[in-house]
């Protein structure tokens, strides 16, 4: 009976359909009161003894209450189920456990009652009214069991508890989940094979969650329907109790009880917890959440950016924006689509729920599904070995040299569109200019604006360009990343909100944002550029004060001019090779070549080289490099100004004492000598 039931289990493609039935009736009503094989009495007898207090031969005394409480007893030990919860210890390795021969023959008596059972008669004598209103209608096996877990929060306190504690015990092991093991039996041969046979059951369900976030519907060799239906539904039934998923909260679970122990809610402590990730990061302190714990944190944001429905918080909040903004999107598409749009566009409670997820996404990388998904070649290709948070300007570096996947194009530039929104969304720069904002960009941090519209990004770029030892080593490196990154950016936020008019003038396209949905317009650059040089700008000083900004930041590094460096490429290497790159010395090496009469650019580089002489010409007038001025504006702004100015105006009073004697020495000795 054993072996048949075991076959039955696995659903053996030597079993009939007869002899299905027959044992499917055998078992169901034997399952009701536990039949306790020799099998497993053999191998958990001492068990029993040492956990359970009972004595020789409880598996043969059918009339003894006593001995049918041995099984329930084994059961519980099988998981630690009962101290855990209520001491609120999520160290399990200090409680008793049982032998591994016992452990594996009490999960074969479970597995084979899961998939015969309709359900289990602990649960059914609690819930048994919910079940004759609500339930009538799933008669297979183990589909009452989902649809009380499907109505959690409408159960009563003690049916609720003990569907809960079974829910645990499905998250440890998930092949008490007949329904999963039954619709996802052929992708569980085909891609979790190892897993199956080494019959770890959360390998096998982790599996099938990443086959399914891997291989969406659109994709080659997608999951099937039933079984996707089946493990979203668990994916979404876990949310709402972080016990649910075994694996999370064992490597969580201290984190939980110092920082999150008043949530429950799995997708609550996921925010509570990565927020502690992104802080740490960004902050660049020691984390307070262990790896392991950042491990499973990283899939479970896999899974919450991969699929809308598994991310509850963002629905929630920007509901009335996807209808407004983005009708009939759905899934990854629908929040791409927000993203698309302007922060000032969105409701408040939806633009703040999104930047935490763009936060996310810019911390790790890794997690941000549409950019590793649609640029899996790319990053194999390019930046396998590239941090976490670097993904995305690794592939920006090599995306203007190489042929990428237009797919990857356009992501890559819709990322680096709305990094351009918030210093926030780019970790590090944020990280390394720290100090320079606090330094140099106060003012705008003290607007009291929950959005920056790209106006801290662009206080560094402007100290960049009048000279790039204002800024620290270190962040003078990323503003200079940053710029050379701009011309896949669709248009600079400053440039977008001083210089609307001009912009009209210089739309070459249509910026397609996700599906085929237009959101916004591509502007040239280039041909702002001219209109500053020539004086044809229809807009104000200000627009032509922020374009004179980032010709001159260009300036600073000729790779930031991808025309200019592509034109030039050749004559740089001829004539410029020695010369240090940054604050625009290799361009005023091109510039002293144009001057020189022995010596010829390419005809296309001298006419760019004398195109840009004249716009910085321009630029300069509108935005002077005052480097005197920024000298006393930064020594005015430090907090120790009195120390500076006091020390400056000792050693000048030194250097006045120290003048006026030895002059009046030196003139006694002139009139010494001239009466000899």
């Amino acid at each position: 009976m054993s072996c048949l039931m075991e076959n039955l289990a696995r659903d053996s493609k030597a079993m009939t359909g007869e002899c299905r039935q027959v044992l499917l009736q055998i078992h169901y009503f034997l399952s009701r009161e536990i039949l306790v094989d020799h099998d497993l009495y053999k191998s958990c007898r001492s068990d029993a003894k040492r956990l359970c207090g009972s004595s020789d031969g409880w598996h043969v005394r059918e009339g003894d209450p006593v001995s049918k409480l041995v099984f329930p007893c084994l059961v519980r030990n099988l998981y630690n189920e009962d101290e855990e919860d209520e001491n609120d210890d999520f160290d399990e390795t200090e409680s008793e456990t049982l032998s591994d021969t016992c452990s594996e023959q009490v999960e074969r008596v479970l597995r084979q009652r899961a998939i015969s059972v309709k359900l289990f008669p602990e649960v059914e004598e609690v819930c048994r009214d919910f079940l004759h209103m609500h339930c009538t209608a799933h008669t297979g096996p183990g589909e009452e069991m989902v649809c009380l877990q499907d109505n959690l929060h409408l159960l009563t306190p003690t049916c609720k508890e003990e569907v809960v504690k079974f829910t645990e015990m499905e998250a440890k092991n998930p092949y008490l989940h007949p329904i999963i093991f039954m619709a996802c039996q052929s992708v569980i041969d085909e891609n979790c094979g190892l897993e199956d046979k080494a019959r770890n059951g959360q390998g096998v369900l982790q599996c099938l969650e990443r086959y399914m976030l891997e291989h969406p519907p659109e994709s080659q060799n997608p999951m099937n329907h039933k079984c996707a239906t089946i493990v979203e539904k668990w994916e979404i039934m876990t949310l709402e109790d972080f016990r649910f998923s075994f694996e999370f909260k064992t490597a969580c679970g201290s984190e939980i009880k110092e920082h999150c122990k008043s949530k429950t809610k799995k997708y609550d402590l996921v925010h509570c917890l990565v927020a502690l990730v992104v802080n740490d990061t960004v902050l660049d302190q020691p984390h307070r959440v262990n790896k392991d714990c950042r491990d499973e944190l990283k899939f479970e944001l896999l899974q919450k950016h991969g699929n809308l429905k598994l991310n509850p918080l963002l629905a929630s909040a920007c509901g009335s924006d996807l209808d407004r903004l983005c009708p009939g999107k759905q899934g990854m598409d629908a929040v791409e689509c927000l993203k698309d749009h302007k922060p000032r566009r969105l409701s408040p409670e939806c633009r703040k729920t999104l930047h935490g997820d763009e936060e996310e996404e810019a911390v790790n990388n890794e997690v941000d599904v549409p950019l590793m998904r649609n640029c899996k070649k790319e990053i194999k290709s390019h930046c396998s070995n590239a941090n976490a948070s670097s993904i995305i300007d690794c592939l920006a570096q090599f995306a203007q040299d190489f042929e990428f996947d237009q797919k990857c194009l356009n992501i890559i530039k819709r990322r680096i569109t709305q990094h351009n929104q918030d210093y926030r969304l780019n970790t590090d720069l944020a990280k390394a200019c720290k100090m320079d904002i606090k330094k140099y960009c106060q003012s705008i941090l003290q607007e009291n604006q929950e959005y920056f519209e790209g106006k801290v990004l662009f206080c560094l770029k402007e100290k960049y360009s009048q000279n790039i030892n204002l800024l620290s080593k270190g962040c003078s490196r990323q503003v200079q990343k940053m710029v050379r990154e701009s011309p896949l950016a669709s248009a600079d936020p400053q440039v977008e909100e001083k210089c609307p008019k001009s912009m009209e003038k210089c739309i070459i396209g249509v910026h397609k944002g996700s599906g085929s949905q237009e959101d916004g317009v591509v502007v040239e650059q280039e041909c702002l550029f001219k209109m500053l040089a020539t004086g044809s700008l229809l807009d104000g000083d200000e627009c032509a004060n922020v374009l004179s900004v980032l010709a001159e930041s260009q300036n600073r590094d000729v790779k930031s001019d991808r025309m200019l460096f592509n034109a030039c490429s050749l004559d740089l290497a001829k004539f410029c090779r020695d010369v240090q790159s940054g604050d625009g010395k290799r361009f005023a090496c091109l510039v002293a070549v144009t001057k020189d009469s022995n010596l010829r650019l390419e005809p296309r580089c001298q006419k760019i080289v004398e195109s840009r002489v004249s716009m910085y010409r321009v630029a300069l007038k509108v935005h002077p490099m005052e480097q005197a001025l920024e000298l006393y504006n930064s020594v005015m702004e430090s907090p120790h100004r009195n120390y500076i100015v006091s020390s400056l105006f000792l050693f000048l009073s030194i250097i006045f004492v120290f003048g006026l004697c030895f002059g009046r020495v030196t003139n006694r000795m002139r009139n010494e000598i001239k009466n000899r």
